[in-house]
């Protein structure tokens, strides 16, 4: 019998402009991820960007449980492709419903 794990959305802030409809952003995002949690940790949390909001909020996807690895790993980010950011985690949820709608409903 194979289980299917559980996911956890995180909505996150980066403090300047970043594009995931091209795909070397969210690459260098995850590589850097990888970087500051190790291979271990990413490859149990297995993190994707679900989606994103607006220029600086987005979601990401990961497995219930490595919430808590991502959020620190996160706050340690300081550059993504040569660029000097940092990211701030908004609210974590178990449906990316939840988060969307309050995305809209702050009017962000």
């Amino acid at each position: 019998m194979i289980l299917k794990r559980k996911s956890m959305y995180v909505m996150v802030r980066s403090s300047k402009r970043m594009d995931f409809t091209q795909g070397h952003n969210a690459s260098a995002f995850l590589r850097e991820l990888e970087r500051v949690m190790g291979i271990q940790s990413y490859s149990i949390s297995h993190p994707k960007i679900a989606k994103q909001l607006s220029e600086s909020i987005f979601i990401v996807k990961l497995n219930r449980g490595t919430e808590s690895q991502f959020i620190l790993a996160s706050a340690f980010i300081k550059k993504i492709g040569g660029t000097e950011m940092g990211f701030q985690t908004i609210k974590t949820s178990g449906a990316i419903t939840n988060l969307i709608h309050l995305s809209t409903k702050k009017g962000k």
